[in-house]
């Protein structure tokens, strides 16, 4: 039982469409889900029987859940979208020009 939905994820994000043909795939934010449920329910089995079943709880492990696999998503998104603003402007190198002397 996921404690997420995909949906939920999503509703993370302002203006994010997810498709199967996107950068991040619905397959993609299913998995997420999926990876961290596996990650909270290793902790939650140390002190718990699983599956949990209180109303407050379920609410609090579908926080974790959501928060865990947008993390991931917004992880891919700031990857590929990220900009080297601080590059490196000097491309003739490290040695003097004509006119440095």
């Amino acid at each position: 039982m996921a404690y997420c939905i995909n949906s939920d994820v999503v509703s993370e994000f302002k203006k994010l469409d997810v498709t199967t043909t996107t950068l991040v795939t619905t397959a993609d934010i299913d998995q997420f889900i999926l990876e961290a449920d596996v990650v909270i329910n290793s902790y939650v089995r140390q002190k718990y029987t699983l599956p949990i079943t209180d109303t407050d709880a379920l609410l609090l492990l579908k926080f974790c859940s959501r928060i865990l696999a947008a993390e991931r998503v917004k992880g891919i998104l700031s990857a590929k979208q990220a900009v080297n603003d601080k590059a490196n402007q000097d491309t003739r190198g490290s040695g003097f020009s004509k006119t440095d002397i």
